[in-house]
């Protein structure tokens, strides 16, 4: 048996069987980026930290799932959408691989310049709603949205002198 053969037949399981994409330590998956990312502020343990939401197509299950992930992918991201030799990842595959467990989870972002197609029939989600629908996100916005807006101003300016107090 070759290397290919075993090390697919014995890749570990990733709990992403649902709409969420949850990576386990040692997995590997290929994805596609559809789409800009939903940012929400999480707050664990009295921290707030700020996360993001991409709507991705994982290839190893064929389908539509919502990833997850905090700066280190952001800022992997970030880096290919800058570069001008990948530029915007819903143009070609990323492979994301998890390392490690709890404080010591590392992971990992790669271009592949071997991108397998899309299929054009691909359900359509909204990334925004299915993230604000968690209790643990708030402020969900669309990437490039401004973060808690103060609302237009509709009456006109405010007199101090008509304030009773």
């Amino acid at each position: 048996m070759d290397a290919k053969t075993v090390y697919a037949e014995n890749k570990p399981q990733s709990s992403g069987d649902g709409l969420f994409l949850k990576l386990k330590d040692g997995d590997n998956v290929r994805l596609r980026v559809l789409g800009l990312p939903a940012v929400f502020d999480s707050e664990y343990e009295g921290k707030v930290s700020t996360k993001y939401s991409w709507p991705v197509y994982n290839h190893d299950e064929e389908k539509v799932q919502v990833f997850q992930g905090g700066a280190t992918i952001y800022n992997a991201l970030n880096a290919l959408v800058q570069d001008e030799d990948w530029g915007d990842p819903v143009e070609y595959d990323i492979k994301v691989s998890r390392t490690g467990k709890g404080t010591d989870t590392k992971y990992s972002v790669s271009p592949s310049p071997k991108s397998k197609e899309v299929p054009d029939d691909i359900e359509q989600i909204d990334v925004v709603a299915i993230t604000a629908s968690s209790p643990f996100a708030s402020n969900v916005r669309l990437l490039g949205e401004k973060k808690d807006e103060a609302p237009e101003d509709v009456d006109g300016a405010i007199n101090l002198d008509e304030i009773p107090f």
